[in-house]
């Protein structure tokens, strides 16, 4: 109930006025001035006309409530003031201060970012025609550029100018010049790409003991490596040397000294498949070569001979030369001879050893 120590109020039947200075009530069914209370006023209550010349009492909540369905109602907010917004539409001004303060960083930030974004654009340059876009988070977007190039299309690339490799005339970026693509599902292992006939590439298998070139009159192709004829040879030899002999062997080339030569061919080589004959007139410096040479008609090295006592003799190598005949220009024949006690002797006989 609310106590009002001063009021005009109107109480006489007759409709007369009357001034009255006392307590009066407020409850519910008191009449003032020709209205009645709606209600009773306790503490923290509102009056409020629900109707024309009703009063209402009414809570604080239900004013609130009252007031947000008239558009023209405003808020007015200070220090240690109460307000209450109930979901703003985005067509309403900023509601609260963190939604102002929001919305004031995103507009820097976004402007910032198209500031940032056209510095950016200023170091851009573009040969090509085509427009930039740049979106507000400072994207930038270059248009019309082409990821195939045709040779000679409005697209194509040029070489002319450029330096290093590219600008010698044997790399120009022409078609005509780019090797066919082979199918990698030609490729196996220990395989090289190679061609027999113009722009024509394909794929060459190397097997092992196998190399790629070109024989005489022929086209690049896996030649063998061995010993058979249009092979390539190799050296199977741990220490070959200067001067050394080659020997053919299964597994390539062997070097052979002249010791391991004559080792080679003994017992093979007969003394009378070997023999040198005299081109010309031979000439000597002094009586006693010409005596060595022409005076037994035979040199000889080592052949000593001695009785073994059973039939045979025992004899030393040796080396020799003998002439065939007494003419200086006859043919002579070189043996040599390893060794050994076996040659049989015949009684009564001129045995020759050779």
């Amino acid at each position: 109930m609310v106590s009002i120590t001063h009021a005009k109020v109107s109480t006489i039947p007759d409709g007369s006025d009357a001034d009255l200075v006392r307590p009066v009530d407020w409850n519910a069914g008191h009449v003032f001035a020709g209205f009645v209370l709606d209600g009773d006023f306790t503490e923290d209550t509102f009056m409020y006309a629900s109707a024309a010349g009703v009063p209402l009492a009414t809570s604080p909540a239900n004013v609130m409530a009252a007031l947000s369905g008239h558009n023209a109602a405003e808020f007015l907010f200070g220090t240690q003031k109460l307000g209450g917004i109930v979901d703003p539409t985005t067509n309403q001004q900023a509601a609260t201060k963190k939604y102002a303060d929001d919305a004031i960083d995103t507009d820097i930030a976004t402007h910032a970012a198209i500031k940032a974004a056209d510095a950016v654009l200023g170091h851009v340059i573009v040969e090509t025609g085509s427009d930039i876009d740049v979106d507000a988070n400072g994207k930038i977007t270059l248009g019309g550029h082409k990821t195939r190039h045709q040779n000679g299309g409005n697209d194509e690339i040029s070489v002319t100018g450029l330096s290093g490799l590219l600008a010698d005339d044997q790399h120009v970026l022409d078609a005509e010049v780019i090797a066919v693509a082979v199918a990698k599902a030609t490729y196996n292992a220990h395989t090289v790409l190679y061609a027999t006939t113009n722009n024509t590439p394909v794929a060459l298998t190397v097997t092992e003991q196998t190399l790629v070139g070109r024989l005489t009159g022929t086209n690049i192709a896996a030649i063998a490596i061995g010993i058979a004829d249009n092979n390539i040879l190799q050296v199977d030899h741990a220490s070959p040397a200067d001067n050394d002999y080659a020997k053919f062997t299964t597994a390539g080339l062997e070097g052979r000294s002249y010791q391991e030569l004559v080792n080679d061919i003994s017992g093979v080589i007969k003394a009378t498949d070997v023999e040198v004959e005299e081109l010309s007139t031979a000439t000597y410096d002094d009586v006693q070569d010409y005596i060595n040479f022409f005076g037994g008609r035979t040199l000889l090295s080592g052949g000593a001979i001695t009785d073994n006592g059973d039939g045979t003799v025992a004899i030393t190598s040796l080396t020799a030369w003998s002439s065939i005949s007494d003419s200086e220009t006859a043919v002579g024949k070189f043996f040599d001879f390893a060794g050994g006690n076996t040659p049989p002797l015949t009684d009564m006989t001129t045995n020759y050893i050779y």
